[in-house]
């Protein structure tokens, strides 16, 4: 028989040793709720962009070649790479001397709004004239965009120094965050049907295989982009505002401030090179990358996929909205999957499920029945559920563990580079989809295209994107924190806790003989 444990207090006194390094912070109710408004805002916006902007919208509707289309989507990333970083440097240092994220809200949310505005409108210039208005329009849009995602998601630093808090809170935005990204796929989706007209019918009446669609369709798509976008800033304005009033980045501003410096008198070059030198934001963050790299590839082709390869068009938004709705259905399980494993280790779980059913799609045809693609869909909005919590949930523990190992604070810098990589994976994708997608044979308006870009299409939807979702998991295998996490702590005791009850086990004599 078993004898029970000594002390029966064990467990908590090794993984609260770290309540008794420092004062805990406990997050209130209202920041809770206000932080997790700031996770719709960007989703919206950057769903319906990445869905729908560079794949779909420049392409078929602005009628722009594949080849000037990765002009504008390159150009827009490469602004990405000054803004994202710069806009986290001046973040760290304004927070340095009085509160000021939520006023780099809510001052940079009219440009944009008018900029996502912009960006869905069609004006009467010829080709070369489109182009050079979507890629200053989309200049303007990627530094407002920043100037508000820098900020909304460098928040959770200054609410609470509670590693279960934190994780907890940003489950919570995770959550928020996904339920953003099926609001911004249904918007457009369902305001396309209603005043778009049907080109998946239109192109099977059609008898002739170099059919084109009719300009009568063509302007109602613009129409009804123009308007989802609308409704799009409408709701964006409405999360922003909530999160403007609801936030409270004093209540414990003078503790983050106080006994850690910020290094302020750095250039900026200096805080780049200090935050990306720091081993578990380089693991992290490449890994993340290409996590990002292999849905965006996925999610910039999507469209295309299951107009071209699989010959739904009409249907395609509720296969997609039946994957993500998943993925926010599951995000609270992987959350308990963290009271059970490390985060690395559910990374890579969530990892190896989202891979599985993108290698699948290399096979899948148009003649294949809904009974095979439909759990196909819902294995892959598992997999998204989980890429969209573990990436930012671990960000915070590498930047909080950043903070005490070399007490100065440069969190605004972490999170600008952070989002700048995911950005960055957004441009690589849609890049070089365009370029493959050129170099296939692709043609617009076109209701049937070339037997070399349905293989195109089908390599960009499973070959490629499974290609950096692997990596992605090799790099995340050597993350390490020097210093372990709250709940790391936890389930380490819980392992002391049971081996220590093993070894009080007395054994039992063998009686047979």
């Amino acid at each position: 028989m078993s004898q029970p444990v000594e002390d029966s207090g064990l467990m908590s006194r090794i993984y609260n040793k770290q309540q008794n390094e420092e004062e805990i912070k406990r997050i209130t109710t209202r920041n809770k709720i206000g932080f997790a408004c700031a996770g719709p805002p960007s989703q919206l916006m950057l769903t319906s962009v990445g869905f729908f902007f560079g794949g779909v919208f420049l392409l078929e509707v602005a009628q722009i070649s594949p080849a000037k289309v990765t002009i504008i989507v390159f150009s827009g990333r490469v602004w990405d790479a000054l803004t994202d970083p710069v806009v986290g440097y001046f973040v760290s240092m304004t927070q340095a001397k009085q509160p000021s994220l939520r006023k780099w809200v809510i001052y940079s949310l009219p440009l944009l709004v008018i900029s996502y505005m912009l960006l869905w409108a069609v004006p009467p210039f010829p080709e070369v004239g489109l182009v050079a208005f979507y890629t200053v329009v989309y200049l303007f849009f990627q530094t407002a965009f920043t100037s508000i995602t820098v900020p909304m998601a460098t928040i959770i630093m200054y609410i609470t120094n509670h590693q279960p808090d934190r994780d907890t809170t940003m489950a919570i935005r995770m959550t928020m965050e996904a339920f953003s990204v099926i609001l911004s796929v249904a918007i457009v989706s369902v305001v396309v049907m209603l005043i778009g007209e049907s080109q998946q019918v239109e192109c099977a009446m059609a008898a002739d295989a170099l059919a084109q669609v009719s300009p009568a369709i063509l302007t109602s798509w613009r129409v009804a982009y123009l308007v989802a976008a609308a409704w799009i800033s409408l709701v964006t304005m409405g999360f922003v505002f909530l999160f403007y009033f609801l936030s409270d980045e004093t209540q414990y501003y003078q503790e983050c401030n106080d006994p850690i410096e910020h290094a302020s008198f750095k250039s900026f070059l200096l805080n780049f090179v200090e935050a990306f030198k720091f081993k578990p934001f380089q693991i992290l963050s490449s890994s993340a990358m290409f996590l990002f790299l292999g849905l965006q590839q996925a999610q910039t082709n999507l469209i295309l996929y299951f107009k071209i390869v699989l010959q739904r068009l009409d249907s395609y938004s509720w296969y997609l909205l039946g994957a993500l709705v998943t993925g926010v259905l599951t995000i609270p399980l992987w959350q308990l999957l963290l009271l059970k494993v490390k985060k690395k280790d559910a990374y890579t779980i969530g990892c190896t499920v989202l891979a599985t059913p993108l290698l699948a799609m290399m096979f899948i045809t148009h003649k294949t029945s809904d009974w095979v693609v439909i759990p196909g869909v819902v294995v892959a909005g598992v997999g998204i559920g989980s890429a969209y919590l573990y990436p930012w949930s671990m960000l915070p523990d590498v930047i909080a563990d950043y903070n005490r190992t070399t007490e100065k604070r440069i969190d605004g810098l972490f999170y600008s580079v952070f989002v700048f990589f995911q950005k960055l994976a957004m441009g690589l994708a849609a890049g070089a989809s365009q370029i493959v997608m050129s170099n296939s044979g692709y043609q617009n308006q076109m209701c049937y295209q070339s037997a070399e870009t349905v293989l195109a299409l089908r390599i960009l939807m499973a070959i490629v994107p499974v290609f950096f979702i692997v990596i992605a998991i090799v790099i995340i295998r050597f993350y390490e924190l020097q210093q372990p996490t709250y709940t790391e702590k936890k389930l380490e005791a819980a392992k002391e806790a049971k081996k220590l009850e093993k070894d009080k086990q007395p054994l039992v004599p063998d009686q047979t003989g």
